[in-house]
C-alpha cells in the first residue's frame, strides 16, 4: 500500500490513516532522503513523547513511544477529556498512570535521561539539543540516541545529515521539554505531548513538545479505505465516495473574490509556519 500525504489537524488526519502506517520521524526522514518532494513540508509524526520524573534522584525523563503505545494517538477520539482536547485547552495531556507505565515498558519505547543532554535555550517550557549536520560525531551517547530516534540509525543517520547539509542547514535541533519544567509538571504523574517536524526551508527541526495539534499540517501514511452508503433514490454505486468539486463548480460569487481578499482574511487564522505555503497554493489557483 502506497504512502500518502494527508493535510489536516492531528485528530482528523490520523482518523484517515490505516492503523500502524502513520510514519515516525526516522521513517519520515528516510522517505525525505529518497523523495525530495517531501522536504519542504511540515509533518506531524507518529512518535509519542511522554515525560516523567524517575527514581529517588527525581530524574527528568523522556519516553519516546512508537505508534502502538502512543497514548496521545490512542485517546484522540475519547468522548470525555480526549488527548486532543486536553492539548488544545491546557497544553498538556495527562494519561492514566498504569497505562503510561505500560507504554514506558514497551520494547519499542526509547528512554532518554534529559539531565544528560547538553540542552540550549531559555524558554520556560522547552529547550533544544543542537545537532551539527557535519560534526555529529561530537554528540554524547544519550544525545546520539535522541538524534537517531528522529533522523535514523547508522547509515540512515549519515544520509539524513548529508541531505540536511546539502540543503544549506549547518545544524538542526530536537526540541524537548526542559528538565526543570518536567520536574515541576510531571511530579504528580506523566505528561504527554505530540511530535512534529519542520521543513527543510527552515532547519528541519524536530519537536517532542508539540501542543498545537489543531494546526493543519501533514501526516504521512496509508490512507484508510472509505466506504459510504449512497443517498436513497440516487442510484449511486455503494462504496463510491463523491469527488471533490472542481473549480468550475464553485459558485461564481465565490470565484469572484480576489486572491488578496482571501489571503488577507484567512492568513491570521493560520500558524506562521504554514502561511508561505498557503500563499503559494493560492497563487497557483489564480
Amino acid at each position: 500500500m502506497a504512502l500518502e500525504t494527508i493535510i489536516d489537524n492531528l485528530r482528523d488526519g490520523y482518523n484517515q490513516l490505516e492503523p500502524s502506517t502513520f510514519q515516525h520521524a526516522d521513517q519520515l526522514t528516510a522517505a525525505q532522503v529518497k523523495d525530495p518532494s517531501l522536504r519542504n513540508q511540515c509533518f506531524y509524526t507518529a512518535d509519542g513523547p511522554l515525560y516523567s520524573v524517575e527514581g529517588k534522584k527525581k530524574t527528568p525523563t523522556l519516553w519516546l513511544t512508537r505508534e502502538p503505545y502512543n497514548l496521545v494517538l490512542r485517546h484522540l477520539n475519547d468522548n470525555v477529556n480526549s488527548s486532543y482536547e486536553q492539548l488544545v485547552k491546557t497544553g498538556t495531556f495527562r494519561p492514566g498512570l498504569d497505562e503510561a507505565r505500560r507504554a514506558m515498558k514497551a520494547k519499542s519505547t526509547l528512554r532518554i535521561d534529559l539531565s544528560k543532554l547538553r540542552l540550549q535555550g531559555d524558554n520556560s517550557q522547552w529547550q533544544y539539543l543542537e545537532i551539527s549536520t557535519t560534526k555529529y560525531a561530537q554528540l554524547k551517547a544519550e544525545e546520539r540516541k535522541l538524534a537517531e530516534r528522529f533522523y535514523g540509525k547508522g547509515k540512515a543517520f549519515i544520509d539524513a545529515m548529508k541531505m540536511l547539509h546539502e540543503a544549506g542547514i549547518p545544524a538542526t535541533t530536537v526540541h524537548v521539554l526542559s528538565p526543570a519544567y518536567v520536574n515541576n509538571e510531571a511530579e504528580s504523574g506523566p505528561v504527554g505531548r505530540a511530535a512534529w517536524r519542520d521543513n527543510l526551508r527552515g532547519s528541519a527541526d524536530s519537536d517532542a513538545t508539540d501542543l498545537g495539534v489543531y494546526d493543519r499540517d501533514r501526516l504521512l501514511g496509508v490512507r484508510r479505505e472509505r466506504r459510504e452508503e449512497a443517498p436513497a433514490g440516487r442510484g449511486a454505486e455503494k462504496g463510491v465516495v463523491p469527488s471533490t468539486p472542481s473549480v468550475a463548480s464553485v459558485p461564481p460569487e465565490v470565484r469572484a473574490l480576489t486572491m488578496e481578499a482571501i489571503s488577507g482574511y484567512t492568513l491570521p487564522f493560520l500558524p506562521q509556519r504554514l502561511q508561505e505555503e498557503y500563499q503559494e497554493g493560492l497563487k497557483k489557483l489564480y
